[in-house]
């Protein structure tokens, strides 16, 4: 059984060159619902499927997470996910960073890419 732990904040306010009164700056602390898990599966890809999705490894039914309860993305340039669960499919633009977590009922079961981009990934879940 693995862990997840996530730690940081996110910091939300006016840039250096002003001054606000009151504070205007928002801190939200990083918090994974997630905490343990039975697999993960990390991945690289570089994905060249500008019209089509195609399969991320490592998630479904030929991967070792078929029931994935924590997504980590990270795009270099924007794409679209097909994200697969029991609930249904949704279809997600993503440029940049993508962190979710996903109920035990409706837990992930495939994960696509389509667009021209360099991408880092991380599921975490059951076999």
């Amino acid at each position: 059984m693995g862990q997840i732990s996530l730690s940081g904040v996110v910091v939300v306010g006016p840039d250096g060159s002003t001054v606000a009164f009151p504070g205007a700056e928002t801190t939200i602390p990083l918090v994974a619902a997630t905490s343990d898990y039975a697999v993960s599966s990390p991945g690289l890809m570089n994905a060249n499927s500008p019209d089509d999705y195609v399969p991320m490894a490592g998630v479904g039914v030929d991967g070792p997470v078929t029931a994935g309860q924590f997504l980590y993305v990270r795009t270099e340039s924007a794409v679209r996910l097909r994200l697969t669960t029991a609930a249904g499919v949704a279809v997600v633009p993503v440029s940049g960073l993508l962190i979710l977590e996903f109920a035990g009922d409706a837990s992930l079961t495939s994960l696509e890419v389509e667009g021209v981009s360099r991408v880092e990934y991380l599921v975490a879940g059951q076999s």
